[in-house]
């Protein structure tokens, strides 16, 4: 019998400050998924430092691809939150009342 552990959900305190940006950055434009190039726009670093992240952050079950969008060249993809990872940002449901 396989004894492999199931792989762990990166909590919040596991993610590095990089990848809190990045989701954050994600969340703040839930309604519009966001593509690598938009990603690393909005967050001043290198498209190929941002990919690093997006595809560790796929892999962990925190972001999923919604869709294609163009970007002026070839298609880019374009990332959303999964429920995983929106269970790492605090909600202030006191407000809402």
């Amino acid at each position: 019998m396989d004894q492999t552990p199931a792989p762990t959900m990166p909590t919040s305190g596991h993610l590095s400050e990089a990848r809190r940006r990045l989701l954050s950055q994600v969340l703040r434009h839930r309604g519009h998924a966001r593509t690598v190039e938009e990603l690393a726009e909005a967050l001043a670093v290198s498209r190929n430092a941002v990919q690093q992240h997006v595809t560790a952050l796929e892999r962990d079950g925190l972001l999923r691809v919604l869709g294609h969008r163009t970007t002026g060249g070839r298609p880019g993809r374009a990332y959303t939150l999964t429920e995983a990872a929106l269970e790492l940002f605090p909600r202030s449901y006191a407000r809402l009342a």
